[in-house]
């Protein structure tokens, strides 16, 4: 077997970590607030700005590599179309599409709400199971509108997921009868999440352009606020911090450090007029000179990691994880224990400097069972490459969740991960046998093909 020179990922590149990951979304909370974030849905890195977001938890997913829409980050979807009608409807229920749906809430007088997702996304199902669970109280919350889930990644959910800004899965949007948009909403984050966002989205069940001009006419902190939130959980960060910044503008003492921070890391994601270093600059501004919540501090942390992945000392996070500590050392908020312990495992690799502990803890983060969940073999080989450590170990981990993972999109995710790992141990001949592998899995995925090209000139390199 030729061996190949070990090259590492292009600067900048993202690609997300296997079927479930970890940016408004939510963030983790066991009761999170509707502004909250990445831990509970999935994004997607784009050709402005390709970068990488780190797993941390089964609550968030990133809109993965080889989607066919285009792609926007790795800040960001498992059942077929399911509608909610007079008699609620759920899993199980096919075939009604999204003008059906709009044809129903002009005859019951009530708004639609889409659940944007993707087969291959852990907390869109999630979702689908508490909305089977009769106890969970989802059902009834879904009572007062129409409701369909729709693959934004297949069929017309392609095209709706563009018009209705989805960047990260699962995302849901609320729309009228004559199908404008009221609210979006990204991330799922347990029941209570999901109730206390529908029930905000209900309580002013008007367009965004009528909260426009509402705003416009009369502006206040709290509307400039709401407008930046919606914005944002839209796929329209620049707007949203223009509506932030005035919001802050109209009252000083009204926070909105969190909702700006992720504004600015979304549009440094797809504008490339805001890069990556302006949004570092504002973090260090805001959580670094500032004063900002514990929660607010990990999960801008949590970004900038991803923001700075290319710098090898990794000197820019380092003050942002000894602080992180501080932060959850000193601090009486409930927060994330996924989002706790993955900022903690970086504090250990670049601020203490033992690898061995943090593979050590990763292992110790992992669910009950996951040695025989592809997914999870996914997700922790993933996570050794993303650090480069255990690779030979993580190696066979990610080729025994193929042989484990479901056919398809599924098994080509975790064959691009094995074929990661040969590259980085200097097997350039396997890298491009498990790519072709995913090719065969997922044939219409443009990634993989990316994937199949960029090895192949590896290989060629290390051969000359």
């Amino acid at each position: 077997m030729r061996r190949c020179l070990h090259q590492a990922l292009p600067v900048g590149f993202k690609r997300p970590a296997g079927l479930a990951l970890p940016p408004s979304v939510a963030r983790g909370r066991v009761q999170a607030r509707p502004s909250s974030r990445i831990l509970s849905r999935s994004v997607r890195a784009g050709p402005a700005s390709p970068i990488h977001i780190p797993q941390v938890c089964l609550t968030t997913c990133p809109i993965q590599k080889g989607s066919n829409m285009t792609r926007s980050i790795r800040a960001a979807l498992t059942c077929a179309l399911i509608l909610l009608v007079a008699a609620p409807a759920f899993a199980g229920e096919h075939g009604l599409s999204y003008a059906d749906a709009l044809k129903q809430a002009k005859e019951r007088d009530a708004v639609v709400v889409i659940d944007f997702f993707a087969d291959w996304c852990g907390p869109c199902k999630a979702f689908d199971r508490d909305l089977a669970d009769t106890q969970s109280g989802i059902r009834d919350a879904l009572d007062a509108v129409v409701f369909i889930s729709i693959d934004a990644e297949k069929g017309e959910g392609i095209e709706l997921a563009q018009k209705y800004g989805v960047t990260g899965f699962p995302t849901y949007s609320m729309m009228n009868p004559d199908g404008e948009p009221i609210e979006n909403w990204v991330g799922y984050g347990g029941p209570d999440h999901f109730r206390e966002s529908l029930e905000t989205a209900l309580a002013d069940p008007v367009t965004f352009e009528e909260k426009v001009a509402r705003y416009t006419a009369e502006p206040t902190a709290e509307r400039a606020k709401n407008l930046g939130r919606i914005a944002s959980a839209s796929g329209k960060p620049a707007d949203a911090m223009v509506y932030l910044a005035k919001a802050e503008e109209l009252d000083p003492e009204l926070d909105v450090t969190s909702e700006m921070l992720d504004a600015a890391f979304g549009r440094a994601r797809k504008d490339p007029e805001y890069s990556m270093a302006d949004y570092v600059e504002l973090a260090q501004q805001r959580v670094l000179e500032g004063n900002a919540d514990a929660e607010t501090t990990l999960m801008t942390t949590y970004y900038v990691s991803s923001a700075t992945a290319s710098e090898e000392d990794h000197a820019t996070l380092k003050p942002f994880l000894v602080l992180s500590r501080e932060a959850v050392s000193s601090t009486d908020e409930e927060l994330s224990q996924g989002l706790v312990d993955a900022v903690e495992m970086m504090a250990i690799m670049y601020v203490d400097e033992d690898m061995d502990a943090a593979v050590k803890m990763k292992r110790s983060t992992m669910p009950e069972g996951w040695m025989e969940d592809p997914g999870q073999l996914n997700n922790f080989a993933w996570w050794c490459f993303e650090n480069d450590v255990n690779l030979e170990e993580a190696q066979q981990l990610a080729l025994k969740g193929v042989e484990l993972a479901d056919p398809g999109e599924s098994r080509a995710q975790i064959l691009d991960t094995a074929a990661e790992l040969c590259n980085a141990l200097g097997n350039c001949d396997e890298a491009i046998e498990m790519i072709r592998l995913a090719i065969e899995q997922s044939p219409d995925s443009e990634y993989y093909g990316e994937q199949l090209a960029r090895f192949e000139a590896i290989q060629e390199e290390s051969s000359e």
